[in-house]
């Protein structure tokens, strides 16, 4: 039935007569007829576009309803680009319609959390999120909501990347920017561990940069509330089966204890700091292998080891043996690392530091090897094995005729160890039988 008689319309849209009374389409309202017979005729084609009008008209009033209740939806987002994936969840850039803001947005599939019994891990994850807003070293969440597959949770998009991105095959490059990165990092494990959470997966892909290197801690689905021992996530059990809920984290960080299923707690994130800043120093982890079981066997039964010819700061070397003592009791507490004579006297912790200058006062010889390595790992992102070779031996080469003396050979030479292991590796693989890729 026809209403909402309008005089506005000159014509109607199939006759197209003039000065007669029109009426709008009683569907979508936009659309004007003279008679019903003339709305009859032009259904077939209007029908398509009438379907698309009511379905805009109907999301922009869900729109409206939600933002009166300060709800949001799936639907209030575009622009979709992936940045990561998970077992049961990705993560999207998106920007919001309204405001043109732009987000990091998880999506958490339902179905999936359920399969791997999860569920817990979303909870905790966006309790420790709650507690830590005002957190400048942590990923903020704004905001969460649901539809019928998928939980979603809207957080702080960073935009300058993974830790890993930066310490992969070299470390931080410089001694300077290895301790601008740790002493950050402490500084905000410590303003976490204030507040009672352990966050139990520390490791160089659960930390984001911004553009001025500033650092941003995300992934709390494994932490633990030492003031609320009634939350507490999923640990690592199946459905039907023991939970354990100490055997949380990365193989490569996890604390003997935390191996063990015996206990996790702040020291046990002191163990996973030592491997952590072991890593940004060195670019490769205390204790490794080709599975969990041996990286758990070493970290369990083999003595530290430091790589020769890199950086060899004793002072770094003792912090990071107490670090990664087996037995908890043995490793020091924040407060007495950041009193450790690594940081000499005037080490002012309250203090705000800056990458860029930072990196402006690095030394001769720090310069040289930031840059060579800056150099060799963009050589090595070349997709053609051909062309990775050409221009790693090419850097070998320019930084081969930079050396000025022992220390910079030293350097020079592990690093050029460090570029041909990697290139005998990618060699490996290709060679491997296709059954075994």
């Amino acid at each position: 039935m026809l209403s909402d008689i309008e005089q506005t319309q000159n014509s109607c849209q199939v006759c197209k007569k003039q000065d007669v009374e029109l009426s709008r389409c009683s569907s979508c309202k936009q659309i004007y007829y003279c008679s019903i017979e003339c709305q009859k005729k032009d259904w077939k084609e209007h029908k398509f576009i009438c379907s698309e009008i009511q379905l805009k008209q109907q999301r922009e009033k869900q729109r409206a309803e939600r933002k009166a209740q300060g709800k949001k939806a799936i639907e209030d987002f575009a622009d979709f680009e992936v940045l990561g994936h998970g077992n049961f969840s990705d993560i999207y850039k998106v920007r919001e319609i309204e405001t043109n803001q732009v987000y990091a947005l998880k999506q958490i599939n339902k179905r999936k959390l359920t399969q791997v019994n999860k569920e817990k891990d979303v909870y905790m994850e966006k309790h420790c999120l709650g507690k830590l807003t005002d957190n400048p070293y942590c990923i903020r969440l704004y905001s969460t909501f649901q539809d019928d597959e998928n939980l979603y949770m809207l957080m702080q998009y960073v935009d300058g990347g993974e830790l890993w991105q930066q310490i992969h095959n070299f470390g931080a490059r410089a001694f300077p920017l290895c301790l601008y990165y740790i002493s950050e990092i402490i500084k905000a494990i410590n303003s976490i561990h204030n507040i009672g959470i352990v966050h139990r997966d520390i490791k160089s892909e659960n930390i984001l940069l911004t553009q001025d290197k500033k650092i941003k801690f995300i992934d709390f689905g494994t932490a633990r509330d030492m003031n609320d021992p009634t939350i507490e996530g999923s640990g690592n059990g199946r459905k039907g089966k023991q939970a354990f809920k100490h055997f949380v984290g990365t193989p490569q960080f996890m604390a003997p204890e935390c191996i063990r299923n015996k206990d996790s707690n702040e020291k046990s994130d002191i163990y996973s700091l030592g491997v952590l800043f072991y890593h940004i120093v060195f670019g490769k982890y205390p204790f490794d292998g080709k599975s969990d079981y041996l990286v758990f066997q070493q970290a369990l039964e083999t003595e530290l080891q430091f790589p020769e010819g890199w950086i060899d700061n004793e002072q770094f070397r003792s912090l990071i043996r107490k670090m990664l003592q087996k037995d908890s009791q043995d490793r020091p507490t924040l407060a007495e690392i950041m009193q450790d004579q690594l940081w000499g006297e005037n080490f002012d912790w309250n203090a705000e530091q800056d990458y860029q200058t930072v990196l402006n006062g690095l030394k001769e010889i720090d310069k040289f090897t930031f840059d060579f390595a800056l150099e060799l790992n963009n050589a090595e992102k070349l997709e053609e094995k051909i062309c990775v070779k050409y221009e790693i031996n090419k850097v070998l080469g320019k930084y081969e005729k930079l050396i000025k003396d022992e220390d910079y050979q030293k350097r020079f030479n592990y690093m050029k160890q460090i570029v041909e292991q990697n290139l005998q590796n990618r060699k490996d693989e290709d060679e491997e039988p296709q059954q075994f890729r």
